[in-house]
């Protein structure tokens, strides 16, 4: 098989990138992988050439809708016969992906799908998996920056799915991380592994971190970019309080700009992204979950508002800028206080089963209220006020993440049957004892490497790349 020509004449790329072929000689020869290849580096070219083979299915289990649908547009446009499902699709979009599964070359979903009986019950006869990629694969490991539970559901899967070969994808995965999730991986699947880290180093991406001590010096530096920088942009917030407040201020001071948050309808956030990839606006102002989603090569400046969660969040998000290959620049508005937030989200980021269905019920008792006033009416009801408790967000996360909730345009809410919320997981005290702990050691280990490089930031890549070899 000539690797090279069908590159040339399918993908109409001259070229592999550095480790897509050895990853695919590997792949072929029956082995699975485990792969870290950086934001921009070409994870997905692999899986798709995988699939345009004809050698069986390709199924690919991401983490986000807004990647999903970036996806499954991405093998479309190289002819590739790809379906996906997920939770923001209406009941005919999710009954067509069931008529062209069994013709389907390569397949999307979460890995909440995977795991819902109704799933297997619908595609029954219909999958003919050849190769598993699971892609953000840290999301699998509890010492990952991005612990999803349902992560760690999927090998138990593997036999439905008739043991097929795995790709297991990453930007960033600590040796921590990749001996924990190869190990889970390991129980349901003996096939060889074969590893392939790509370097890392990105030397056209300035990083720099500018010490603040209020919101307004924060604005102050954000407008100095704005109008040293042309191009693309994008600015990371912790808060969707502070993005929208950071919006207001940009919005009096003559700005244009789009946003993309968990708060803002999905008909409204994909509106917005389009925008964004086609020029129509060049600032976007954002939560991390975009950025995973986004196929955008020439982003020429990344911002964080308040420090990410992790060294290995910071690393993925500042490589969202110049995927070209042209110089970007990038920043992290850096004040003390700003850790507190992130120890906010440890202590709210698990709510437990019973608060998730007190939840299900106001919607279902109250579904206009909740449509006009959102989580706002949520934590009145619930009689809580402090701004930095996120428990409603995060359950209303899962509740949509599991299918349990589906809000569309111009309708109320939608909620699944009680009967769906016997399924939400019980929490494990003692995992999420040490998951708490593992992403304080994260924090902790973020704050040292910006207090030691805030003064001299020459060389904070390298103190970045050896955490990442750790």
């Amino acid at each position: 098989m000539d690797l090279q020509q069908i590159l040339q004449e399918k993908f109409k790329k001259e070229a592999f990138r550095e480790g897509q072929k050895e990853i695919l000689e590997k792949a072929l020869a029956g082995q699975n992988i485990f792969a870290t290849i950086p934001t921009g580096g070409g994870k997905s070219l692999c899986y798709q050439f995988l699939a345009g083979l004809g050698l069986g299915q390709v199924m690919v289990i991401s983490p986000l809708v807004a990647l999903i649908d970036d996806q499954d547009k991405e093998a479309k446009e190289l002819g590739l016969k790809s379906v996906k499902i997920h939770s923001n699709m209406d009941q005919k979009a999710k009954l067509k992906f069931f008529h062209q599964l069994a013709e389907a070359e390569i397949i999307f979903l979460t890995p909440e799908r995977l795991i819902q009986s109704e799933f297997w019950q619908k595609s029954q006869g219909l999958l003919k998996i050849k190769y598993l990629v699971i892609d953000e694969v840290h999301c699998m490991s509890q010492w990952g920056s991005d612990f999803r539970p349902d992560y760690t559901r999927i090998p138990d899967y593997l036999e439905a799915l008739n043991h097929p070969q795995i790709l297991a994808l990453t930007a960033t995965a600590t040796r921590q991380v990749k001996e924990d999730v190869v190990s889970r991986l390991k129980q349901k699947n003996t096939k060889d592994w074969f590893s392939y880290a790509a370097p890392l180093e990105r030397p056209n991406i300035t990083i720099q971190i500018y010490e603040c001590y209020s919101f307004n010096d924060k604005i102050e530096r954000i407008k100095y970019w704005l109008q040293k920088i042309n191009g693309p942009k994008i600015i990371y917030f912790s808060l969707i309080q502070n993005l929208e407040k950071v919006s207001e201020e940009l919005n009096k001071l003559g700005f244009q700009y789009t946003k993309y948050h968990g708060q803002i309808p999905s008909h409204i956030k994909l509106k917005n992204q389009k925008a964004y990839f086609n020029n129509l606006h060049s600032l976007m102002l954002a939560t991390p979950a975009f950025g995973l989603g986004v196929n955008k090569p020439d982003i020429r400046l990344v911002v964080h508002f308040e420090m990410p969660q992790s060294i290995e969040a910071f690393y993925q998000e500042v490589g969202r800028a110049g995927r070209d290959g042209l110089s970007s620049q990038t920043e992290l508005l850096y004040n003390q206080d700003d850790g507190e937030i992130h120890l906010d989200f440890l202590k709210w980021n698990h709510p437990e089963p019973g608060f998730i269905i007190s939840i299900y019920n106001l919607i279902l008792d109250y579904p206009e209220r909740y449509q006009q006033q959102g989580a706002d009416f949520l934590r009145e009801k619930l009689n809580f006020y402090n701004k930095r408790d996120f428990r409603v967000e995060t359950a209303l996360n899962l509740l949509k993440r599991w299918d349990i909730l589906i809000e569309t345009k111009d309708k109320p809410p939608q909620l699944a049957p009680r009967d769906k919320l016997i399924s939400i997981p019980d929490i494990d005290e003692k995992l999420y004892a040490l998951r708490k702990k593992a992403a304080q050691m994260r924090l902790l280990q973020l704050i040292q490497l910006i207090e030691k490089n805030k003064e001299d930031f020459s060389q904070i890549q390298k103190d970045i790349l050896d955490y990442l070899n750790l």
